[in-house]
Formats: C-alpha cells, sequence, structure tokens
C-alpha cells in the first residue's frame, strides 16, 4: 500500500493571490491527472465541493514543494506536508468553489525545490438541490485509529416526510460499520425538523502509516458535506 504523509500539527492553507497569478501567466494547464470531485448541491448561489488530489514521490530522494498554485481563487488546497519522500504518495485536500449549476473545472500546480513541477485538475458538477441548509457535522477531522470505530453524526435539514438519502465516500482503507438516521421533532410546527444521521466509520491497515483523506457525505446523489479523516496507526 502507497504511504500517506500527515502532520498532525495542522494544516497549512494556501490561498490564491499575487503570486498565484503570476505563476498561472507562465504555466499552461498541461495535461495532467483528472480528480472528478462529483456533484455539489448549489443552494442560494453558491456551493463547494470537497475532495483530495495526490502527488508522488521519486523512486529516491526527496521532493520538496516550495508552493501550491492554483488556477483560479475559487481552488484551495490544504497542504499536509512540504516534503515527499521516496516512493511515498502525498495526499492533498481541496476544495471548488461553484456559483452555478453546470460543471466547473480548475488546476493545481505543485512547484518544487528543483524547479519542476506537477498539474492535477479537478472538476464538480453544481446541480439544483431542495437541502434547506448544510449539514452540520459533529467532527470536520475525525481521527481513527487502526481497529477503531468512531462515529460522526450529521444534523440534516429536511422535512419528516423526505427521509434524506445518503452514502458516504470515503478514503482508502476507511469503511462505513453502520448508519442510522432519527427525526428529530422540531419545538414548534412551522420548523422543518431535523434528521440526525449517525454513521460509524472504521479503519484497518496492514502498514504502520498515517492515512489522511476526505471523506464525502453525499445526500440525493450530491455532496453536502465532508471531513477530513487521519489515521493513527
Amino acid at each position: 500500500m502507497t504511504p500517506r504523509l500527515v502532520n498532525r500539527a495542522g494544516f497549512v492553507l494556501i490561498v490564491c493571490g499575487s503570486v498565484s497569478l503570476l505563476w498561472t501567466r507562465f504555466i499552461e494547464p498541461a495535461p495532467g491527472v483528472l480528480y472528478d470531485l462529483g456533484r455539489v448541491h448549489i443552494a442560494e448561489g453558491a456551493g463547494v465541493a470537497d475532495g483530495a488530489v495526490e502527488l508522488t514521490g521519486r523512486p529516491s530522494g526527496v521532493r520538496q514543494i516550495v508552493s501550491l498554485v492554483p488556477s483560479c481563487a475559487c481552488l484551495k488546497a490544504q497542504l499536509p506536508a512540504t516534503g515527499i519522500g521516496a516512493g511515498q504518495t502525498l495526499v492533498i485536500p481541496v476544495q471548488l468553489s461553484l456559483s452555478s449549476i453546470g460543471e466547473k473545472r480548475a488546476f493545481l500546480t505543485a512547484v518544487f525545490e528543483d524547479g519542476t513541477h506537477d498539474i492535477v485538475h479537478v472538476k464538480a458538477v453544481g446541480v439544483a438541490g431542495d437541502l434547506a441548509a448544510k449539514p452540520q457535522l459533529s467532527d470536520s477531522v475525525l481521527t481513527l485509529g487502526d481497529g477503531d470505530t468512531r462515529s460522526i453524526v450529521a444534523l440534516v435539514h429536511q422535512r419528516r416526510d423526505h427521509a434524506p438519502r445518503v452514502r458516504w465516500r470515503l478514503p482508502p482503507d476507511v469503511a462505513m460499520h453502520s448508519m442510522a438516521m432519527r427525526y428529530l421533532i422540531p419545538m414548534q410546527e412551522k420548523d422543518p425538523g431535523v434528521w440526525e444521521v449517525t454513521t460509524k466509520l472504521t479503519w484497518h491497515s496492514i502498514d504502520a502509516r498515517s492515512l489522511l483523506g476526505v471523506a464525502i457525505m453525499d445526500i440525493d446523489e450530491a455532496q453536502a458535506a465532508s471531513a477530513i479523516v487521519v489515521g493513527e496507526p
């Protein structure tokens, strides 16, 4: 299995600015791996597609990342480490903002210390949805030990007669142990009410490694919420 790198001290948020605009003038969107972030609900003219991309190391030596340059302000990335060891893969969580229904694409350029660069592309499709609000998750970062089972709770604002159809897209080696839903009766009849969705996730790794990935919660076949998942061997 491919090792994953993680820095548990925190994540560095790389935001598009004047430097990235300078880089994108000289770096064309060359062919590269395309990551499909899926469909995302557009509510009040906005939606965010979460996911992850990967950068790979060389057969020997360490690749040092100088910067991550998004092609637009709509794409953001979190850099968990600046070095990629020999034969390793670095997983980088990304967010692509959408403002309308339809497909959107962007690309991310990783600039390395030796002057080389890698380009990865992402895409997502905005769709109309009837979610009253973005679901609230109990954890934005979920830590799993090897063999552990942990719960993550989502509050989904949806009518009682419209139970949410929930599907999780999970990082490698992470599996869904169980999922249960119940409707919470609102305090006032005019309120739409909330569905409480409790999902138990488990992780089994045969390698002594850390894991970083993004768990995506789809509701009614479109992305509604996400959480970063960190593994502790």
